[in-house]
């Protein structure tokens, strides 16, 4: 209860995870996803369940987005997932929801575009920022660089009052864990140990200077194939 306390009327954004098994446990936070129904009954990533957090935490909260990760069939995170759909509505991930809230906006408009007999999702507007996403709702992580390319703070010097007040002032803050033992260490392309939390933020940067997302369309990979075809024959 201190520490629902603590979260209210303050701009926190907690994290839940989605399962793939059916299972409810905690408190399924509002999603303030708007997009087209098609779209979200074709391309977005279905779960069966989740795990979210308790009541008491979930109703100070001023926004929640989900923490699962995409990584690639050899086990790197290159991309992140915006969007997932439980049940008959879409929920944002964590980066998507504070980006939400730090653009002071209410909804989140995802646009979808028209593909044979159903609508694809193409981007995500937050604020006045479009994002351009694949069809799925993902966009390629734009890595700052290796583990610690951002400013870390130790739990403990907060604890203790060490930590410069100037360095929070202002700041966007993704709390979690570096350490082995957590179990939160991914593989990633500027990184084999590369702490999870991390990863949220890169993409939220991303999220907040679209500029730095590399996007493709997605004939993109057809145009490839026809040209190894065509070199091949050559």
């Amino acid at each position: 209860h201190q520490f629902a306390s603590s979260l209210e009327n303050k701009d926190v954004v907690l994290g839940f995870l989605f399962q793939q098994e059916q299972m409810a446990v905690g408190l399924l936070p509002e999603t303030y996803v708007s997009m087209d129904s098609e779209a979200s009954q074709s391309s977005v990533s279905q779960f069966a369940g989740y795990v979210a957090n308790t009541a008491v935490l979930q109703q100070q909260s001023a926004g929640t987005g989900f923490i699962n990760s995409s990584p690639d069939p050899d086990g790197f995170i290159r991309q992140a997932a915006l969007l997932i759909r439980y049940q008959d509505k879409v929920y944002p991930s964590l980066a998507l929801e504070a980006a939400r809230l730090y653009a002071l906006a209410q909804q989140l408009e995802v646009e979808t575009a028209p593909l044979q007999q159903i609508n694809t999702i193409v981007g995500v507007t937050v604020g006045n920022t479009r994002i351009n996403t694949d069809l799925y709702g993902r966009v390629l992580i734009p890595y700052r660089g290796p583990a610690r390319s951002f400013p870390y703070i130790s739990a403990v010097d907060v604890v203790q009052g060490a930590v410069d007040k100037t360095l929070l002032k202002d700041a966007v803050v993704f709390v979690g864990t570096s350490a082995v033992g957590h179990a939160d260490l991914r593989s990633t392309p500027v990184g084999v140990q590369y702490p999870g939390v991390e990863v949220h933020a890169n993409v939220f940067e991303g999220l907040i200077y679209p500029e730095l997302i590399h996007s493709h369309p997605d004939w993109a990979e057809a145009l490839v194939f026809l040209f190894l075809v065509v070199l091949g024959l050559l």
